[in-house]
């Protein structure tokens, strides 16, 4: 990626660090509130993905504090546009219900504010130990439906508890421009309210056929 490009990626994603495989834990709830933390495993930071705006994934991995009950969890998921164990299409996730996944490129739907997570393909239970649970929640992108030969921001949380059923289950299907600035972003989660790190990460989605 050229270095302006880079730079320019880096602005927008607001100065939260991105490092290869790992994205910023920085910008995090504070104390008591912080009860996840995601990680944006794939693509990695500056990666080139995919062929012709498809065929791209994204990974992500999810731990929750306090188990599964306190996540939302609702069971596994398989899901794609034949069908499946969950819900398909944009907007919160019925799998993990606290999830926001936004791409800047998003045109569709309901524009970069879209809430991506009942997208994701495959959602399990990769881990569980004294420190909580850890979900792997996967993403095969099958359609050019961000853009091609463009460079994208990911930006991922979860929403902090909203409504005080001590379940996080309050991500929206579509996150609205709070601070009036015209993007969709980190901020806008934070005004909503975290219980998690946000997560952001530039890539570049590939226009190319080989």
């Amino acid at each position: 990626m050229r270095r302006g490009v880079w730079t320019a990626a880096l602005g927008a994603a607001l100065s939260v660090t991105a490092v290869s495989a790992v994205p910023a834990l920085a910008d995090t709830a504070s104390g008591s509130e912080q009860r996840a933390q995601v990680r944006i495993q794939s693509p990695r930071a500056g990666a080139l993905t995919g062929v012709e705006g498809a065929a791209w994934t994204m990974e992500l991995s999810v731990h929750y504090r306090d188990g599964l009950k306190a996540a939302g969890w609702s069971g596994p998921q398989v899901t794609g546009p034949q069908g499946g164990t969950g819900t398909f299409g944009p907007g919160k996730d019925d799998k993990l219900p606290g999830l926001v996944v936004l791409l800047s490129t998003t045109t569709g739907f309901s524009g970069p504010g879209t809430n991506l997570a009942n997208l994701f393909n495959v959602t399990g239970v990769a881990q569980r130990d004294r420190s909580g649970i850890r979900i792997w929640d996967s993403w095969l992108v099958g359609k050019a439906l961000f853009g091609k030969d463009v460079d994208s921001v990911v930006t991922v949380a979860v929403v902090k508890d909203l409504d005080g059923n001590g379940v996080l289950d309050d991500a929206p299907d579509v996150v609205k421009d709070v601070t009036g600035d015209g993007t969709v972003d980190a901020r806008d989660l934070r005004e909503l309210g975290v219980a998690s790190n946000v997560a952001v990460l530039p890539f570049r989605i590939s226009g190319a056929a080989a």
